[in-house]
C-alpha cells in the first residue's frame, strides 16, 4: 500500500513537470514559427541602383555594373586579390554638392561598414568621377559570398543606394573562418541528435537541449552555406535558418525516436 501511494506521488510530480515542459515547449515553438514567418515575409529582394546614379568597375579583366545585383550572378573575385587594379566609373546624375557615402557587408539584419567617403562640400557639383583602384590585402584569405551595399548621400540625405553580390574563389577549408564553420556545424548536429536520445524509462528526449543545440547548429550552418558560396549571410540564414534548426532540435527532443523506450504497464506486471 505505501509502495503503491508512492508511484502514486512520484508518478503526479513527473505529470506536473512534463505538462510544465509542455508548456515551455509549445511556448517556444510558437515564438519560433512567429519570428520564423515575420523573417521571410519581410526579407528584402534582389536590387539593384535605386535613385539617380549609375556606376560600373572592371575586375578580373570583366566589366561589372548594377545588374550584378543577385547570387547567381555575382561578381567573382580570384583568391587573394591583393594589389589587384580595378578601373572604375560613377556618377550622379542630380546635385552632388555636399556628399558623403559608405559601403558594407550585409550580416543579417545589419550592415557592416567597410568603407566611407567624403564628407565634401564640393561646390564646383562635380557629378562623375573615374580612375583605378587598387585593392590591399582585404580580401585576402577570405572567400564566400558576400551582399554589399552602398549608400551615397547629399546635403544628409539618401540620394543613392545600390546592392551588389560578390564571390571571393577558393577553399573554404583553407581559411581559419570556413574550417571553424564545418567543425562547429558538425559538432552542433551531432549534439542535436543527442538530444533526440531518451534515457533508459523516459517517453521523451531531450527537447531545451535540442532547442539549444539546434538554435547553434543552425549559426554554423549558415556560415558553412556562405563559406561554400551557396547563399550569404542575410536575414534568412543568419535568423530563419537558425530558427528552423531550433525547431528542428526542439522536435527531435520531445520525440525522442532514439533510445530505449519505458516499459509498458503490461511489461512492468511480468
Amino acid at each position: 500500500m505505501l509502495a503503491t501511494r508512492r508511484e502514486r506521488g512520484e508518478g503526479v510530480r513527473q505529470s506536473d513537470s512534463a505538462s510544465v515542459v509542455d508548456r515551455v515547449v509549445r511556448a517556444a515553438f510558437v515564438a519560433c514559427l512567429v519570428i520564423g514567418w515575420i523573417i521571410v515575409v519581410g526579407a528584402d529582394a534582389d536590387a539593384s541602383i535605386e535613385g539617380p546614379c549609375e556606376g560600373e568597375a572592371t575586375v578580373d579583366g570583366v566589366t561589372y555594373d548594377d545588374t550584378y545585383d543577385t547570387k547567381d550572378n555575382a561578381i567573382r573575385f580570384p583568391e587573394n586579390p591583393g594589389g589587384m587594379v580595378i578601373p572604375y566609373r560613377g556618377a550622379i546624375t542630380a546635385e552632388n554638392m555636399d556628399y558623403d557615402g559608405s559601403v558594407g557587408v550585409v550580416i543579417g539584419p545589419a550592415v557592416v561598414a567597410i568603407a566611407d567617403w567624403g564628407p565634401d562640400e564640393n561646390p564646383q557639383d562635380t557629378r562623375e568621377k573615374q580612375g583605378d583602384y587598387t585593392l590591399g590585402t582585404e580580401l585576402d584569405n577570405l572567400v564566400g559570398i558576400y551582399e554589399v551595399r552602398a549608400v551615397h548621400n547629399v546635403g544628409g540625405a539618401e540620394a543613392c543606394s545600390a546592392t551588389v553580390y560578390i564571390k571571393i574563389e577558393g577553399s573554404p577549408l583553407s581559411t581559419p573562418i570556413g574550417l571553424a564553420a564545418v567543425i562547429g556545424a558538425a559538432i552542433f548536429l551531432i549534439l542535436m541528435l543527442l538530444a533526440a536520445m531518451k534515457k533508459s524509462g523516459e517517453l521523451r528526449g531531450r527537447p531545451v537541449l535540442g532547442l539549444i543545440m539546434g538554435l547553434l547548429f543552425g549559426l554554423f550552418l549558415a556560415l558553412v552555406l556562405q563559406q561554400f558560396c551557396i547563399w550569404p549571410l542575410d536575414n534568412l540564414t543568419v535568423i530563419g535558418l537558425p530558427l528552423l534548426m531550433a525547431l528542428a532540435g526542439l522536435g527531435l527532443g520531445v520525440w525522442g525516436p532514439f533510445g530505449k523506450a519505458p516499459p509498458t504497464s503490461i511489461e512492468r506486471a511480468v
